[in-house]
């Protein structure tokens, strides 16, 4: 039987100055990231690897979520981001634009190409 891998946490609810466990769980996947990154330069990655478990919930991303070859894994120790049990987290990339209202303004209309 393998190692048990090192779980991470991280939950809508979640603060930046976490740690990632279930009690503290980080606010977003690329906090996530940073920390796998830091632990794998000072200890290597733990036996049995690592996996990254995201809450249900809204995820509004303000920076790109990039993965490199500093985030990959191994066979024996690999790096694994899974929605957790029965959970749909959503990642999203842009704003919610809200109030939004045809332009009227004849100057503004004058401005713009048909």
């Amino acid at each position: 039987m393998g190692a048990i891998p090192l779980e991470l946490q991280v939950a809508p609810t979640g603060r930046t100055d976490n740690d990632g466990t279930s009690g503290r769980p980080f606010a977003s996947v690329g906090q996530a990231r940073d920390a796998i990154r830091r632990l794998r330069e000072c200890d290597g990655l733990p036996a049995g690897g690592i996996v990254v478990r995201v809450q249900a919930g809204l995820y509004e991303l303000t920076n790109s979520f990039t993965l490199d070859a500093r985030d990959s894994g191994a066979a024996d120790r690999p790096i694994v981001y899974r929605a957790a049990p029965g959970a749909t987290p959503r990642l999203v990339g842009g704003r919610v634009v809200k109030d939004f209202v045809p332009v009227e303004d004849p100057a503004v209309l004058a401005r713009l190409p048909e």
